[in-house]
């Protein structure tokens, strides 16, 4: 249906063609723009996004000293706060699906750490996901993705839980399910200088 008002291609066009193009204006200036789609803001992809800026934004005061100034020169240009400019740097490492760094400089490097993705099991109406990690080394995160296809991509948009790493050597983690049925697991570590480990094997195994 078209709702409009105000002829088409006058200063005064206001409202939708269909589903394609809304025509509306600012205090001063008469726009153009595509017509926007509803996005489920509680969807998989959204969940998995704010898990890692959660994440990122609660680690800030845990970092050393020396990593948190490392933002001081790039916040001090763009006038904000260290933690915001810390924000800022991990977000535009996410949007390509690298991920966070402690440090500014973000080589990319470090040794993972030795954890090891043992099993899964459906506990009640949660799944609980065991991990083993003698050695931290240069770790800091953890990153463990879902799906209910075996085989599944792991990806930024099937995060489930995005936590710190340590030692231990039976490390339990609790995820409830969006929905009930088979689901299948795989988990990837990263350093505190933003490189990922290797991808581990899906738990359970593909059949």
């Amino acid at each position: 249906m078209v709702k409009l008002k105000g002829p088409l291609l006058s200063l005064e066009a206001s409202g939708s063609i269909g589903d394609v193009i809304t025509y509306s204006k600012t205090k001063r200036t008469p726009y153009a723009r595509v017509h926007g789609t509803h996005v489920d803001a509680n969807s998989l992809a959204q969940q998995s996004a704010r898990l890692m800026f959660g994440f990122v934004a609660t680690q800030f005061l845990l970092i050393p000293d020396v990593a948190a100034e490392s933002y001081s020169p790039h916040a001090t240009l763009a006038k904000i706060s260290n933690y915001n400019s810390y924000q800022a740097h991990n977000a535009a490492r996410w949007a390509r699906f690298a991920p966070p760094s402690q440090d500014h400089a973000a080589a990319e490097s470090g040794s993972t750490s030795s954890v090891i993705f043992n099993g899964v099991e459906l506990d009640g109406t949660r799944w609980k996901l065991t991990t083993t990690t003698g050695s931290l080394m240069d770790g800091w995160g953890l990153v463990f993705f879902a799906s209910q296809s075996s085989g599944f991509t792991a990806s930024k948009s099937n995060i489930i839980i995005a936590t710190t790493d340590f030692v231990g050597p039976v490390v339990r983690r609790f995820w409830s399910p969006p929905t009930t049925g088979q689901w299948y697991f795989r988990m990837r570590s990263f350093t505190t200088d933003g490189a990922w480990g290797t991808l581990s094997m899906q738990n359970p195994p593909p059949l």
